[in-house]
């Protein structure tokens, strides 16, 4: 929970975030930032394409992982 909370800001809002892995999701800060949230629960890593405002993002998540990223 304290991932979450530390970049989750008060007053974001859920945005959508296309992703290959159903475990991700998005938020827009008050800020104008961006944080996404993935989760990978195989063990093995796997590549997936983050498409958030029409640009496309490959990135390779390591296996059994949370990561999380902010877009400015």
């Amino acid at each position: 929970m304290k991932l979450l909370s530390s970049h989750i800001k008060p007053g974001a809002r859920r945005i959508q975030c296309l992703c290959m892995v159903k475990q991700s999701i998005a938020f827009k800060n008050p800020d104008g930032s961006i944080v996404i949230f993935i989760c990978n629960l195989n063990d093995q890593d796997i590549q997936t394409i983050i498409t958030l405002d029409n640009q496309e993002q490959e990135i390779t998540l390591p296996g059994s992982s949370l990561i999380s990223f902010k877009v400015y």
